[in-house]
């Protein structure tokens, strides 16, 4: 750590200090996200639905952990993989990562299946209405967001903070829209996950799309730097 220290150049804080700020920002939006949800659950719904939501959402945590911990080593590997290899290599190997993720959750949700009546009734001592719907729809969830934060490390490596906070707020918007669609349309706790659902599937094209425009925009300089070099 020392001998990185001595070779930074002065001024290096004032360069990260916009990507800083830009990844803040996008966090700041995530939870906002997320709380606003529950919020907009509550206030359209009632208390006993969020309960009932937030019940059947913990058997998936586990998952949530192990996106959250795997998270902490892909930023760096995906960093030092874009450089050593390019963003072609590194987009087939979140693909191939995300992938495995999202199947391994929709593994974890069948396995938790066969139990999910006892399963449910040690979580909470009341009845969970709906249950056995929301189970599947946190699973199909999390395996949505399994591929969707996966890929985007790709642009995180790249450096497109500002990018990814636009694409954290626009598709965060679109999630709360939907959800309350969702409620409009299923006046119950069903309603918000079918909202949760549509949302996660359109950030993941969302996602998407950001990545296939970042594959455009690089082959159409590979051949201009080329013809400069020639």
């Amino acid at each position: 750590h020392f001998a990185v220290s001595a070779h930074l150049q002065p001024g290096f804080l004032a360069d990260i200090a916009p990507l800083a700020l830009w990844s803040t920002t996008g966090a700041a939006l995530s939870w906002a996200s997320s709380q606003g949800f529950l919020t907009l659950v509550a206030m359209r719904l009632g208390a006993e639905p969020v309960a009932t939501l937030a019940a059947t959402r913990l058997p998936m945590m586990p998952m949530n952990l192990l996106l959250a911990g795997l998270g902490g080593l892909l930023a760096p590997s995906a960093a030092r993989w874009l450089v050593a290899s390019g963003p072609a290599l590194l987009h087939r190997r979140l693909m191939a990562i995300g992938a495995g993720l999202s199947t391994t959750t929709m593994l974890w949700t069948a396995l938790l299946w066969p139990c999910r009546e006892w399963l449910l009734a040690t979580l909470s001592p009341h009845r969970l209405p709906h249950a056995p719907f929301l189970l599947v729809g946190w699973g199909t969830a999390f395996a949505l967001m399994a591929i969707r934060d996966t890929m985007t490390y790709l642009p995180a490596a790249a450096g497109e903070y500002r990018t990814l906070t636009l694409l954290t707020g626009g598709t965060a918007a679109v999630s709360l829209l939907a959800c309350g669609v969702g409620m409009h349309l299923l006046p119950d706790a069903r309603g918000a996950m079918l909202g949760v659902v549509t949302g996660e599937g359109i950030a993941l094209c969302a996602t998407f799309g950001l990545l296939r425009h970042g594959q455009r925009r690089e082959r159409e300089i590979s051949p201009a730097g080329t013809a400069s070099r020639a």
